[in-house]
């Protein structure tokens, strides 16, 4: 697929995921379209991703994750490294394994930072099961394996907190799921950072007032990339 097909599916398909968040890129939107057009809009970035790379030299910062990644605009961090962004809105674990098949770097990033979990916690998954956590991790590890072989660091990014009033999602599945994110980490030699640390109120998996634009989403994104630039730029 050439860049500007990828480009033109990507707009295409993201129109669908911004329909009914007043202009934020939602994953709850992704899953209620179905994963047809989430795997449309994947392959898509994809593709614009991989182009995007092109015009960076080895050695850059990568997002990797799910709508929290894809909304970040970060400025470079202060030893330098410029930024690609290769979120995905509505992606889950396994769906962004799955991006990664599509995925083909022209460069090679020195840090990938993986912001996954929120769409897990949707109640509609059975969020607080076992099997639910298990699934989880068995794909995490899937995808710091697959990273390790394209970047020089992987470093697992701690579930945003939700804002207390986020209908429809489990906020005690946060701290459970970034749990399971260092358990993959001592098993695989990962990092994990929580960039999101000043975003959460006394309990773990709840935002504090007004820092989210629609219970899920982050007013703004750039202060979580500020809080871990000293660990990315050593």
């Amino acid at each position: 697929m050439s860049p500007t097909r990828a480009r033109i599916l990507a707009v295409t398909s993201g129109a669908v995921l911004l329909a009914g968040l007043g202009g934020a890129i939602g994953h709850a939107v992704a899953s209620r379209a179905g994963g047809s057009k989430l795997r449309a809009y994947a392959e898509g970035r994809a593709g614009v991703v991989a182009a995007q790379s092109g015009s960076l030299a080895d050695g850059f910062v990568m997002l990797a994750g799910d709508s929290h990644a894809e909304l970040a605009l970060p400025e470079p961090f202060s030893c330098g490294r410029r930024v690609l962004n290769a979120g995905v809105s509505g992606a889950k674990a396994e769906d962004y394994l799955a991006f990664l098949d599509a995925l083909h770097l022209k460069h090679r990033p020195a840090v990938v930072v993986v912001t996954l979990g929120t769409n897990h916690l949707l109640r509609k998954r059975n969020p607080s099961t076992r099997e639910t956590g298990d699934r989880y991790e068995a794909d995490l590890a899937a995808i710091v394996t697959r990273l390790s072989g394209m970047a020089d660091r992987v470093v697992l990014a701690a579930v945003p907190p939700l804002a207390a009033t986020a209908d429809g999602f489990d906020s005690a599945g946060v701290a459970e799921l970034t749990k399971r994110q260092a358990a993959v980490c001592a098993r695989l030699g990962c990092e994990t950072a929580d960039p999101y640390r000043s975003y959460r109120g006394e309990d773990f998996g709840i935002a504090r007032p007004e820092t989210t634009t629609d219970g899920v989403h982050l007013t703004e994104y750039a202060t979580a990339y500020r809080a871990i630039d000293g660990p990315i730029c050593r």
